[in-house]
């Protein structure tokens, strides 16, 4: 999948999370799994990159990433997060690793 096109993703991820606790509490399972694809414990790892064009490009798209993950810490922190210890720490994990 195209860049742009992986970008676009997580900026509409964001926008989804922001219809509300009701739809993002029937998806938050996808919607963890989507993020801890980008925000496993292998995130600083560059293997196939070979110019650093590329490596920035994915660490922008991270940022992308991680602005969606921002937003759903800040709307759901005392929700759903606080409700699911697994969520919690799984979230946890996932900015351990952005460390």
């Amino acid at each position: 999948m195209g860049q742009s096109r992986r970008e676009a993703g997580w900026i509409l991820v964001e926008g989804l999370m922001g219809l509300g606790e009701a739809w993002t509490r029937q998806n938050i399972d996808s919607i963890l799994t989507l993020f801890y694809s980008v925000f496993n414990a292998d995130i600083c790892v560059s293997k196939g990159f070979t110019k650093v064009a590329q490596i920035l490009r994915e660490f922008d798209l991270k940022l992308k990433a991680l602005s969606a993950l921002s937003f759903l810490i800040k709307n759901y922190r005392t929700t759903l997060l606080k409700e699911n210890k697994a969520h919690l720490k799984l979230v946890s994990q996932m900015l351990g690793n952005c460390l």
